[in-house]
């Protein structure tokens, strides 16, 4: 929960399987410029344990008793739960962060990215329709992150400067080429997925998608200038 997201019982559930399952990779040869990033990450988290308790019925109890000292808060139209104490959010007086997901959809990492930005913003107050808006890009670069990387790893690297949030997302593919992978029907649902760029391109200032053949991995990066925020912004 330190991460600053907030989920009901059985995306937290998920997001503890994710977390442990992670904790369990090293980073993928072709990430090893975030090494330091993960060495960091992983050592903000305790793990000890977690195995014997990331079922759905040991989570709910956790959930409800750290609900019950007063530690986590309900958002109880959604019925979802987060860290009461924002000084302990991982995101907490920052501008920029790097943090990891995976490529298993069953796990929630979709959910975890979204929710993670979206905390991030909550200290910053921006109006609800440009929130709206960053919120429908992350989902989108997300799920294309998520859904064609061949390593369970993936990474997400945001920051706000002045008023100009910036988003990449990094996710890795094989050697085998475009063609080969377009005849083996991977993009076979490429409508959807020009679809999902022609949004991206107009709720974004400056969007590209680089296919980096050296490193096997594809970079989204995503520019957005922030109107309802001061331009020379401090938390």
């Amino acid at each position: 929960m330190q991460e600053g997201v907030h989920g009901d019982i059985e995306t937290i559930t998920g997001w503890a399987k994710m977390a442990l399952a992670i904790s369990e990779k090293d980073l993928p040869s072709n990430l090893k410029d975030y090494e330091k990033d993960y060495a960091k990450y992983l050592s903000f988290r305790n793990f000890s344990g977690i195995r014997e308790k990331i079922n759905t019925e040991n989570v709910q109890d956790i959930i409800f008793s750290l609900r019950d000292e007063g530690i986590l808060e309900e958002l109880s139209q959604y019925h979802e739960y987060r860290l009461k104490d924002r000084t302990q959010w991982s995101s907490y007086k920052k501008n920029s962060e790097i943090f990891f997901a995976c490529n298993d959809l069953q796990l929630g990492p979709l959910q975890l990215i979204r929710s993670k930005i979206q905390n991030f913003f909550d200290q910053y107050h921006i109006s609800k329709d440009e929130l709206d808006e960053l919120i429908i890009v992350v989902t989108e670069a997300a799920e294309n992150a998520v859904k064609y990387s061949n390593e369970f790893i993936i990474v997400i690297r945001h920051s706000l400067v002045n008023n100009i949030y910036e988003l990449r997302l990094f996710n890795s593919f094989s050697e085998v080429s475009l063609n080969d992978e377009i005849s083996s029907g991977k993009f076979s649902n490429d409508v959807s997925l020009m679809r999902g760029v022609l949004v991206m391109t107009k709720l974004l200032d400056e969007l590209d998608i680089k296919r980096d053949i050296e490193n096997h991995r594809v970079i989204f990066f995503g520019k957005k200038t922030l109107k309802s925020l001061p331009v020379n912004l401090s938390i």
